[in-house]
């Protein structure tokens, strides 16, 4: 690698001249400031000096004509073996994305990662993360934190209720086991999942706060019963339960959710019972009052276990008849669905 050489470039906006490191055998610039901030990551990442410029053009991305040349997105690569961040990082005031994918030996974020006041995505997945720093509140332009697959993450700070702009909050197979109730503060929270997260087995209560959720997968958890709040979610229309097999009944409050267009329901063990419960109680559930369009889909899954059962006697599919809805289903599902479809669904439906 060439020795970089050092250029001034006039910042008419501002009035000032600032000093940009130009690397002149790739044609790539970055403000020196920055720079010295990707070194001493670099540096910290095992980085040997002379690779350090080689390495920082692979993970630094600079937005088209920006001429301060400051970093806008840094993305580490999984064999650059990062064990820590350097307090430094928290001087990249331009930076909107943060890649830290697959870092598995990096087990916390300094204090600083707060002062990355213009972050917009942070990205942990894969990590080897067992805490949040406090800190982590400030990070008010921050839209999607992804968590998932951090296995060593138990539990959320309190103050990830104060990241205002969030809307995407991806827990996936992370080692959590509850949920902080500051999380209802998340006004824009539009996709929570915590799917497979086995340690987690209730939703706080303030999870009914939060008014712009439209999506909510809990599928594989560890959940045993969802909370009489979560009717309060108006603008929900994902419910994914798929593969819950600790949840062995919903709330009657679910029949409140007015938006809700997507209920899954799928499983392969206790679950059976939940969904000829659900789809077939003599139709005086409140989701079959106020969900019909909820009805075909709801069967379908019902139904699904035995006609692969039937298909495939060798399946994991083989349940008991649990109660005599059982013909009803199986060999009489279309016909149910027209039935239901015939009915008034005003004054004729509410008196079934």
């Amino acid at each position: 690698m060439n020795a970089s050489s050092t250029t001034e470039t006039d910042n008419a906006k501002k009035g000032t001249r600032r000093k940009v490191l130009v690397f002149d055998d790739e044609d790539f610039a970055i403000d020196e400031s920055d720079y010295r901030v990707i070194s001493e990551l670099m540096l910290a990442s095992g980085i040997l000096d002379d690779e350090v410029e080689r390495q920082s053009q692979q993970i630094v991305g600079i937005r088209e004509n920006d001429e301060e040349r400051r970093v806008y997105t840094l993305s580490m690569h999984p064999d650059m073996n990062v064990l820590s961040l350097p307090p430094s990082i928290g001087r990249l005031h331009n930076l909107k994305e943060l890649c830290l994918h697959n870092t598995n030996k990096l087990l916390e974020l300094p204090e600083e990662i707060g002062d990355l006041t213009s972050l917009i995505t942070l990205n942990l997945q894969h990590s080897g993360i067992t805490s949040l720093p406090p800190s982590i509140g400030r990070l008010q332009n921050l839209e999607e934190l992804n968590l998932c697959d951090t296995n060593n993450l138990l539990r959320l700070p309190e103050e990830i209720g104060d990241l205002a702009s969030l809307n995407r909050l991806l827990l996936r197979r992370s080692g959590i086991t509850s949920l902080p109730p500051s999380i209802g503060r998340l006004q824009n929270l539009k996709d929570l999942s915590v799917s497979q997260t086995e340690n987690l087995l209730q939703l706080p209560e303030e999870i009914g706060d939060l008014a712009s959720l439209i999506t909510l997968s809990i599928s594989g958890s560890g959940i045993t019963s969802l909370p009489p709040s979560i009717g309060r979610l108006q603008n929900l229309e994902d419910l994914n339960l798929r593969y819950t097999e600790n949840l062995l009944e919903l709330p009657e409050e679910i029949g409140d959710l007015a938006s809700l267009s997507s209920l899954r329901l799928h499983s392969r063990h206790q679950e059976k019972k939940l969904f000829f419960a659900l789809a077939c109680s003599g139709a005086r559930s409140k989701i079959i009052r106020t969900k019909p369009k909820l009805w075909p889909r709801m069967l379908y899954y019902a139904t699904r276990p035995f006609r692969q059962f039937y298909r495939d006697p060798g399946t994991d599919y083989i349940v008991e008849k649990p109660d005599a809805i059982y013909q009803l289903l199986v060999d009489g599902r279309e016909s149910f669905i027209g039935l239901l479809f015939n009915r008034s669904t005003t004054k004729e439906t509410k008196n079934i």
